[in-house]
């Protein structure tokens, strides 16, 4: 734990090790063919670590990150089981997927934090990389969705002010080097087509479903800080006024 907060208090050491970690991650689970029992030993290794890091956030972040976790959680189930976008490995979902998902996101945070690069070079730069990325799979290997789901990621590179540009450059960036490392491992794989529009495994844009999770999960949070904040003041106005001394 103490090591973990240590490196989220420095943004480049964080970065670093989740870079190593995502392949180090995937491989032990793909190429050491682990049970989904041994999955847990993953599972509880990265919720330390997600654990680790609300301590250091701030309310509003931490409900934030608390509003995500179980909307991409719910997110997977549709996603894998039920609409059979992608399957994993075992067929599960492997119990790492949650908080690995919580550690990509608090990943988007820090990078928002993290002011060497200027707002307008980071975001530019990841929505360029992007695009380039969805519309070079598009023509050399067909990927429809993903062309469809990169364009929601870029209209959202566009209308969001200068700390959400920094969220979602940094969110696009990890996303699209996860991918590209568990399908290539097969940690997991996408399925050819999805409600009939060609994909590629990796997928090109699959930085466009994170966006729209991730926009649930602000806008969930507003909602609940709302509504604890106009609980606090129908409470505040119930209680009673100290009596005055006589």
């Amino acid at each position: 734990m103490p090591v973990v907060r240590q490196l989220w208090r420095s943004p480049g050491a964080w970065f670093v090790a989740v870079a190593l970690a995502i392949p180090a991650c995937c491989a032990i689970d793909a190429k050491l063919a682990l049970t989904e029992q041994q999955q847990w030993a993953l599972a509880a290794l990265a919720w330390l670590v997600v654990a680790g890091v609300l301590i250091e956030l701030p309310r509003e972040r931490r409900l934030v990150v608390l509003c995500f976790l179980p909307l991409i959680t719910a997110a997977e189930f549709l996603l894998s089981h039920e609409q059979g976008w992608y399957a994993y490995r075992l067929g599960n979902i492997p119990p790492w997927i949650p908080p690995a998902h919580g550690i990509v996101f608090l990943t988007a945070l820090c990078a928002v934090d993290a002011r060497r690069v200027p707002t307008v070079a980071l975001a530019w730069t990841a929505a360029g990389l992007q695009g380039a990325y969805c519309l070079l799979n598009l023509v050399v290997r067909g990927d429809q969705l993903g062309a469809l789901l990169g364009a929601v990621y870029l209209a959202g590179m566009v209308v969001l002010p200068a700390d959400g540009k920094r969220f979602y450059a940094g969110l696009g960036l990890i996303v699209a080097y996860l991918e590209i490392v568990g399908s290539s491992l097969g940690t997991w794989a996408w399925a050819p087509a999805v409600h009939g529009l060609l994909t590629t495994n990796p997928p090109s844009g699959a930085i466009g479903g994170y966006a729209m999770v991730d926009g649930a999960a602000f806008l969930v949070a507003a909602c609940v800080t709302g509504a604890a904040a106009r609980l606090a003041v129908l409470g505040s106005r119930r209680m009673p006024a100290p009596e005055r001394a006589a």
